[in-house]
């Protein structure tokens, strides 16, 4: 996998540095019991991947980008919010940030912004925050996420400049960013949230590029 993740795509994302990572053979979720792409371990920091992403290159990066966002946010203090564990919309933005620096949108998924309350996982759509919250999350995150993917800053840059001017902004305010009372961008938003859940981002990428920037 060194061929994939190298100094090539440090410089591509802005990373100051290539986080390393170990490679694993049938790689199985704590939680769920069921094997799993990528996993961030929290009492060791270290990034594991299965051994099957070597097949798949764009795959095997978008997982390592999700596990480096992970680390990212956990040491920039944007690990949990009060609104949500570990898949929240601040993790979510450093992710995005990635995957649009690397050619690699396709790959965002529900699962990367879904979470509740702090240390509540949500592993099922009845798990889920409600419709607007999970609207306001994409819309926000789509949004933050292509102003910081065209700055000149390091992703570790970005992280600080994003706990400064977002998460801890909203933590004192108790205010979550809403979404536009747009109707057409609601609904437009509101669809893609449920063709999301089902296919991924990429099978709406061109709908949400003509809502949201038109």
């Amino acid at each position: 996998m060194n061929q994939y993740i190298n100094e090539v795509l440090k410089e591509r994302v802005g990373l100051e540095k290539l986080y390393a990572f170990k490679v694993k053979d049938n790689l199985v979720s704590r939680v769920t019991g069921k094997q799993i792409n990528g996993l961030f371990c929290y009492s060791t920091k270290e990034i594991l991947l299965d051994s099957s992403l070597g097949d798949s290159p764009r795959k095997c990066v978008a997982i390592y980008l999700h596990e480096v966002g992970h680390l990212l946010a956990l040491e920039y203090c944007m690990d949990t919010s009060p609104n949500a564990d570990a898949h929240n919309p601040y993790f979510a933005v450093l992710v995005v940030t990635m995957y649009r620096r690397a050619n690699l949108l396709e790959y965002l998924k529900l699962y990367d912004f879904c979470d509740t309350s702090a240390g509540q996982r949500a592993y099922h759509l009845d798990e889920m925050p409600e419709d607007e919250e999970l609207i306001a999350r994409f819309e926000y995150i789509v949004r933050r996420s292509a102003s910081l993917a065209n700055s000149d800053l390091s992703m570790e840059q970005l992280a600080t400049k994003l706990y400064f001017e977002d998460y801890r902004q909203h933590i004192v305010s108790g205010i979550f960013p809403t979404p536009s009372k747009s109707t057409t961008k609601t609904s437009w938003l509101k669809i893609c949230i449920y063709f999301f859940a089902l296919t991924g981002f990429a099978a709406v990428s061109g709908a949400i590029a003509a809502s949201i920037f038109p």
